[in-house]
């Protein structure tokens, strides 16, 4: 007799809803900075935003700041909440280039755009 598959339960929509409070986020050292920065994943929206100015990345409009934006989103506090917001770029874009590819690569991995971000900022 061959064993049942057991199914799993459906999920409600108020569980998906739910579930983003339970983005990915990752701790990492940052010893230019003396210390530990904490990054969360990229929503949805603010993914398609990047991979878009990445893919259309030889318009450098579309490819200007765009580290800067991905820190500026994924950058959080302890209890979750964004420690830059889109007003400070400019702020962003004059700290070190080392230390924003280190936090924009980061947020690439956790955020599964991995690879793609990786190389289409390098074609640049």
């Amino acid at each position: 007799m061959s064993e049942e598959k057991k199914a799993n339960s459906v999920v409600t929509r108020e569980a998906i809803i739910a579930s983003a409070a339970k983005m990915k986020t990752e701790r990492l050292t940052i010893e230019e900075w003396g210390g530990d920065v904490i990054i969360r994943e990229l929503t949805g929206k603010e993914r398609d935003t990047i991979e878009a100015a990445l893919l259309r990345g030889r318009d450098a409009n579309n490819f200007s700041n765009i580290r800067s934006k991905a820190v500026a989103k994924a950058l959080i506090d302890e209890n979750g909440n964004r420690l830059f917001d889109d007003n400070d770029i400019e702020l962003i874009n004059n700290l070190s280039s080392n230390v924003i590819n280190t936090i924009f690569e980061a947020v690439n991995r956790i955020s599964g755009m991995g690879e793609l971000g990786e190389e289409d900022a390098a074609k640049n």
